[in-house]
């Protein structure tokens, strides 16, 4: 049995959906155990930061400090909506007692019951989270036909991984994606790759400078107390290396605790990229994605990225998994073909 739906999310239900999540990470789906969760680490932060600023801070600091955290905040929000999904994309969903199968923006994606850890409900959704936990497949209640079709969905939804049909059911055959013009890799990302991508994103940089401008502009542009041992440039010069020690340690650490948190989940994809976009194979699922999911396109010593700012789509293809230098060449020039260059990789 195979059903269909067609559909595009709304804004709030996207909201919805984190909502959901957010209480199953924080409160095991309880709404008020999450909230209480959550406001308890608000009420730390902010019992933290009143007590530095009654304790350390001249009231003219503390104007300095605020108008900071107001300038980031504001900085923050503009990059949320720039970035933010686009709303109005009709997706079309097929499921059946194996898979989900995904059509939308020309490419399409079938994953089986098995590639999902869990399916979290609401009164107006089905949210199915993947086995990383990071990515969230949001289905509308209001897509479903009829009563019966929503419980079809959630029998198949529910049902233990260890009975889901998983790839065991059908041997992955990589070559049945080749073409005469295509370049065949396989990649299992390491934790190499997500240093890779920590230190090339503008993200974490803009973390970095976020915090060495904070600490600058307190240190030059507050008068020093009347009894200060050090001057301000001596204070500045003992601050940048410490404080540049723990950024460095922060960008290692960051990729590796993602990287650890997600390494039992992580299998080896296997990929055709051609001109008209790539076909991928792994574990759990399978489909194709145009060139015209993407934007932009960086390339570095480590590998290439390809993103789209809207949705905050991206793909990293490793250098090393790469069989041949001309097949790096050709990605090259199929790259600068399809999609924009860019220095600005930021996600």
């Amino acid at each position: 049995m195979t059903l269909q739906l067609e559909y595009s999310c709304t804004e709030a239900e996207l909201k919805e959906a984190k909502v959901l999540q957010e209480r199953q990470v924080y409160g095991r789906g309880s709404k008020w155990r999450a909230r209480l969760v959550l406001f308890g680490l608000l009420a730390l932060v902010l019992g933290g930061a009143y007590l530095r600023f009654k304790r350390e801070m001249t009231p003219r600091e503390r104007v300095w400090f605020v108008g900071m955290v107001v300038v980031i905040f504001v900085v923050l929000r503009i990059f949320q909506r720039i970035t933010r999904r686009k709303t109005n994309g009709p997706v079309r969903l097929e499921f059946s007692e194996r898979e989900v199968v995904i059509h939308g923006g020309g490419g399409r994606s079938a994953i089986l019951w098995s590639g999902f850890s869990q399916c979290l409900e609401s009164p107006n959704l089905f949210v199915l989270v993947d086995r990383t936990k990071a990515v969230l497949f949001v289905v509308p209640k209001r897509a479903f036909p009829d009563e019966a079709a929503q419980n079809y969905f959630r029998a198949q939804a529910n049902q233990p991984r260890s009975v889901a049909p998983a790839t065991t059911d059908e041997a992955l055959v990589p070559g049945r994606f080749v073409s005469n013009n295509g370049i065949a890799l396989i990649v299992k990302l390491r934790y190499r790759d997500y240093l890779s991508r920590n230190f090339t994103s503008w993200r974490m940089k803009g973390v970095c400078l976020g915090l060495l401008a904070l600490v600058t502009g307190m240190i030059f542009l507050t008068p020093p107390p009347p009894d200060a041992v050090n001057s301000s440039l001596k204070t500045f010069l003992i601050m940048v290396p410490m404080l540049g020690g723990m950024l460095v340690l922060m960008m290692f650490i960051v990729p590796f605790i993602s990287w650890h948190g997600e390494k039992k989940h992580l299998s080896a994809q296997h990929i055709v990229v051609t001109g008209e976009g790539m076909e991928f194979a792994d574990r759990d699922s399978g489909g194709r994605v145009p060139w015209s999911t993407y934007k932009y396109y960086l390339e570095n010593r480590w590998g290439f990225f390809v993103w789209n700012p809207r949705g905050s789509v991206w793909f990293m293809f490793p250098k090393r998994a790469f069989a041949s230098a001309s097949d790096l060449e050709q990605l090259r020039e199929v790259l600068g073909v399809k999609l924009e260059r860019s220095r600005w990789f930021y996600l």
